[in-house]
C-alpha cells in the first residue's frame, strides 16, 4: 500500500510539472518539429560515453565495497550497476537502489544492508560532483561574454566573485556535512540520532540505531580524508562522461546557435545535466519522467536556449538514458537466472523492515544457494 501511494504521488507530480511546462513554455507542434529535424546519429557515440560513465560507477562502487566485503569480489560489478539502473527506471521511490543492493547480495556473500550504505554514500558523492561541476560551469559561463550568466555577473554587487561564491556555497556546505558524518565515530552519530528522535519510544529508537549502524558500515572506505577524497575523485569522471553524453546528443539539435561561444554552450549543457539529475530527489514516476525533463529543459532555457529545441533535446536525452540500460538490465537478469519478481519483493521487504533490522534479518541470513 505504501509503495502504491508513493507511485500515485509521483505520477501526479510528473503529470503536473509536464502540464505546466507544456502550457507555459513549449509549443508541442514546434517541439515535434525540432525532434523531426534532429540528427540522431549522435546518439550512438553518446551511448558509448554513457557506458564509460557506468564503468566508472562500477569501479567507484568496488572501492566502497572493499571494506564491507573484506575481500576481493568474485564477479564484475558493472552488470549489477546496470540492473540497478533498470530497477530505478521501473519502480518508484528510488527502490532501484535497494534492488541493486539485494542483487549484489545474491551474487556475492555481502550484506544487502551494508551494500545499501555504500549506495547512499555514492549518491552523496554524486551530488557533490554535480554541485562542483555546476559551480565551474556557472563561473565559466559568467566569464564568457554575451551570455545570460555573464549579464548576471555584471549586474550583481561584487560581479564574478559573488557568482563564484554563491555557486560554490552548496558544494562546500554539503562537503562539510558529509565529512562530519563519515569522520565522526558511528557511536557519536547514533547518539545524535537518539537525541533527535527523543520523541520516539526507546525500543523504536534502539531499532533505528541498529539499522543506522549497518548503514554506516558502508562508509568504512571513507573514514579518513584520503578515503573521502578518493570516492569524490571517482565521482568526477562518472559525471564528466555522462554530461559528455548530453553534449554529443546536443550536437544533433538546434541548440548550439543560441550561444555565442563554445564555452557558453558547454556550460549550458553542464547546467542542464546538473538541474536534470538533482531533480531526481522530487517524487515522480519511475525513471524521473517529468521532473528530469522539465528541470533540465528549464535550466537550458534559462541560460538562453530555444524553448522547443531544449524540450526536444531533454526528451531525447531521457530516452537514451532509459531504453538501452533497461533492456540491458533485463538481459543480464535473464542470463543470471534471477527473478525480477524476487528482487522486487526482497527490496520491498528490506524497505519495510528498515526500522527492525537485526543481525538475524532474513535478508542477511537467507540461503544464497537459492537460484
Amino acid at each position: 500500500m505504501h509503495r502504491k501511494r508513493i507511485f500515485w504521488i509521483g505520477t501526479a507530480v510528473s503529470i503536473a510539472v509536464l502540464a505546466a511546462f507544456t502550457l507555459l513554455f513549449v509549443d508541442v507542434g514546434e517541439m515535434w518539429q525540432a525532434m523531426q529535424s534532429a540528427n540522431y546519429a549522435f546518439v550512438v557515440p553518446a551511448l558509448g560515453l554513457y557506458t564509460v560513465s557506468l564503468w566508472f560507477r562500477s569501479r567507484r562502487w568496488k572501492f566502497l565495497l572493499g571494506p564491507v566485503a573484506g575481500r576481493d569480489l568474485k564477479r564484475p560489478l558493472l552488470p549489477v550497476v546496470v540492473v540497478g539502473y533498470m530497477a530505478l527506471n521501473l519502480i518508484p521511490a528510488r527502490l532501484g537502489e535497494i534492488v541493486r543492493s539485494v542483487y549484489l547480495s545474491i551474487r556475492e556473500d555481502i550484506s544487502a544492508v551494508g551494500a545499501f550504505g555504500t549506495v547512499l554514500l555514492e549518491r552523496l558523492s554524486d551530488v557533490l560532483a554535480l554541485l562542483l561541476l555546476f559551480a565551474l560551469a556557472t563561473v565559466a559561463g559568467s566569464i564568457a561574454t554575451g551570455s545570460v550568466l555573464s549579464d548576471l555577473a555584471q549586474s550583481l554587487p561584487g560581479g564574478l566573485a559573488t557568482v563564484g561564491f554563491v555557486a560554490l556555497a552548496p558544494f562546500v556546505a554539503l562537503a562539510a556535512v558529509v565529512a562530519l558524518v563519515v569522520w565522526v565515530h558511528p557511536d557519536q552519530v547514533e547518539a545524535w540520532l537518539d537525541g533527535i528522535l527523543w520523541f520516539l519510544r526507546p525500543p523504536l529508537r534502539a531499532r533505528l540505531a541498529v539499522g543506522l549502524a549497518k548503514l554506516l558500515s558502508g562508509f568504512l572506505s571513507v573514514r579518513t580524508p584520503k578515503g573521502l577524497l578518493k570516492v569524490f575523485l571517482w565521482s568526477v569522471p562518472v559525471w564528466i562522461f555522462e554530461i559528455a553524453m548530453y553534449y554529443v546528443i546536443a550536437l544533433g539539435f538546434d541548440i548550439r546557435p543560441s550561444f555565442g561561444t563554445e564555452v557558453q554552450f558547454v556550460a549550458a549543457i553542464v547546467i542542464f545535466g546538473v538541474a536534470g539529475n538533482l531533480a531526481g530527489v522530487v517524487p515522480a514516476l519511475p525513471g524521473n519522467w517529468g521532473t528530469m525533463d522539465v528541470a533540465g529543459a528549464g535550466a537550458l532555457i534559462a541560460v538562453g536556449a530555444d524553448n522547443d529545441a531544449a524540450a526536444a533535446f531533454a526528451l531525447t536525452v531521457h530516452v537514451a538514458l532509459w531504453v538501452p540500460v533497461t533492456i540491458a538490465g533485463a538481459l543480464i537478469l535473464m542470463s543470471d537466472r534471477v527473478s525480477w519478481h524476487r528482487l522486487n519483493e526482497d527490496a520491498g521487504k528490506m524497505m519495510r523492515s528498515a526500522t527492525t533490522i537485526t543481525n538475524d534479518s532474513p535478508l542477511e541470513a537467507r540461503d544464497r544457494s537459492e537460484p
